[in-house]
């Protein structure tokens, strides 16, 4: 199974690794926004694959995993419902499922960038499902399209 990466969001926040289906409607059929989406893709996935976090599938290398440190959560359990039902969909304890972090590394804009995920300690099993396998840290934004400004003619006289 392959793992497309897109980065959602701001500048200055959280990016999810996601699919097409979230590209924003407004950059659909310009070429220009698309290509810049397509430009940032590309230039995280592959700085994230030559620092050996990802595998030219999108899915996280056995070093990135080896080397993860553990994001402790405010009630020691996930919480969130919707993440819950995902994890556990298969029959497993969500006491088994923890919410790890990779290394840092430098991302395209040489801002440092790491990948959130969860993995269920019993199994060994990553999650790379939910909204919570993202990238985070600073990701350039694509640039938004702006509409061309309108000539001005000189006042005559």
């Amino acid at each position: 199974e392959q793992v497309k990466a897109f980065f959602r969001g701001d500048s200055s926040g959280v990016r999810r690794l996601g699919g097409p289906e979230d590209i924003p409607k407004s950059t659909i059929g310009n070429s220009s926004a698309q290509n810049s989406v397509n430009a940032l893709k590309l230039k995280t996935k592959l700085s994230l694959e030559q620092n050996n976090i990802l595998t030219n599938n999108g899915k996280l290398t056995d070093n990135a995993i080896t080397n993860s440190t553990k994001i402790d959560l405010a009630d020691g359990v996930i919480g969130n419902p919707p993440i819950v039902k995902a994890l556990t969909r298969d029959g497993s304890d969500i006491k088994d499922w923890q919410k790890f972090k990779t290394e840092k590394t430098l991302g395209p804009n040489d801002k440092p960038i790491e990948v959130h995920f969860y993995k269920n300690n019993k199994t060994g099993k990553i999650d790379y499902e939910t909204v919570d396998y993202k990238v985070k840290g600073t990701v350039p934004a694509f640039p938004k399209a702006t509409p061309p400004k309108e000539p001005t003619v000189p006042p005559s006289g």
